[in-house]
C-alpha cells in the first residue's frame, strides 16, 4: 500500500503560511509528497525552504499560473489537480499549506487506508481540513464514495476520526 500527499503552493513564505510544518506533517505516513510550486515573485523562497527538508519524499512540479484562463480562483483547482496527476500511490492525502496531520492520527489513518485498500466502493481520497465548530476546532479525514463525486463533495461514506 502506497499513500501519496500532495498540495500546491506559490509566494507561500510571504504569505506566513506554515509549508514547512504542513509538509513534515504528512512525510511520516506518505511514501512521496508531491508539490505543484508555482512560479512565485523574484523574492520567493518557497522551494529553499521545502528543499530545506532534505526529503527524498518530496517531489517539486514547476509551474506557471495562468488566472486569465482560470479566473476567480479557478487557478487553485487547476494547481491541485497538477499535483494529484502526479501521484503514484493507492491514497491520495490532500493538504493546503496552511493544514497539518496531528501526530495521534497517523496510526488511525494508516489502518483506515489499509482496512479499505481493497474496497471498490471507497475512493482512494483523503482531503483533512478543518471546521469551526462552536468555537472549538475539529479535524476530519473523510473518505468519499466514487458515486457520489457529482455531488460537489457531499454524501461522505466514513469519518476517519473527529476531536
Amino acid at each position: 500500500m502506497k499513500i501519496s500527499g500532495f498540495t500546491f503552493l506559490r509566494n507561500t513564505s510571504k504569505l506566513y503560511y506554515p509549508i514547512l510544518e504542513s509538509i513534515q506533517s504528512a512525510l511520516p505516513i506518505v511514501d512521496e509528497f508531491v508539490i505543484a510550486l508555482g512560479k512565485g515573485d523574484d523574492d520567493d523562497d518557497s522551494e529553499a525552504k521545502i528543499r530545506s527538508l532534505q526529503s527524498g519524499k518530496i517531489k517539486i512540479i514547476h509551474t506557471e499560473w495562468d488566472t486569465e484562463k482560470y479566473p476567480q480562483g479557478m487557478e487553485h483547482a487547476h494547481q491541485t489537480d497538477i499535483a494529484k496527476e502526479a501521484c503514484s500511490g493507492d491514497w491520495l492525502l490532500y493538504l493546503q499549506g496552511d493544514e497539518l496531520i496531528h501526530e495521534q492520527d497517523y496510526n488511525e489513518i494508516k489502518t483506515k487506508c489499509k482496512q479499505y485498500l481493497n474496497n471498490a466502493n471507497v475512493d482512494r481520497m483523503i482531503p483533512i481540513w478543518q471546521e469551526k465548530n462552536i468555537g472549538i476546532f475539529m479535524k476530519i479525514a473523510i473518505i468519499f464514495c466514487p458515486k457520489f463525486q457529482q455531488c460537489l463533495m457531499g454524501n461522505m461514506i466514513l469519518i476517519l476520526s473527529e476531536f
